[in-house]
């Protein structure tokens, strides 16, 4: 319950005539802080200030979606340079496997055609 001025004073002189004195009444007034009533906010400025916070919100929810928009446009641009660079490495790859396995493959070969060359040579000198 707040006391107004004169219920303060009255106080005051209340306690300043008791065994506390003026030195008690000092220190009960002192615990007990004087109200602007100015600074009170009433029923309407909270309105205000509803509204003007509401306000607010709505225009920081307004920039949130639009950052999480370019964004999102900005981590799709990266997916679709990154996914390029991927199919660009991995066609890279595959055609250094495809190489790598004609080379073998050729190898395999002439060692075979090697192996029957000297079977044939060898059969040769057997049957001669």
């Amino acid at each position: 319950m707040a006391l107004t001025e004169s219920q303060r004073i009255e106080l005051y002189e209340f306690v300043k005539q008791s065994s506390l004195g003026k030195a008690g009444a000092d220190i009960v007034m002192n615990a007990i802080p004087t109200i602007d009533w100015n600074d009170l906010a009433t029923r309407d400025d909270l309105a205000l200030l509803r509204s003007e916070l509401r306000g607010e919100m709505g225009e920081l929810r307004s920039e949130l979606r639009g950052e999480i928009g370019e964004l999102r446009s900005e981590l799709r641009s990266e997916m679709t340079g990154l996914r390029g660079d991927f199919q660009l490495e991995m066609m890279q790859l595959e055609n250094r496997l495809q190489r790598s396995i004609v080379t073998w493959i050729l190898a395999a070969q002439g060692l075979t055609l090697a192996a029957i060359s000297v079977l044939v040579t060898t059969l040769a000198f057997v049957l001669s």
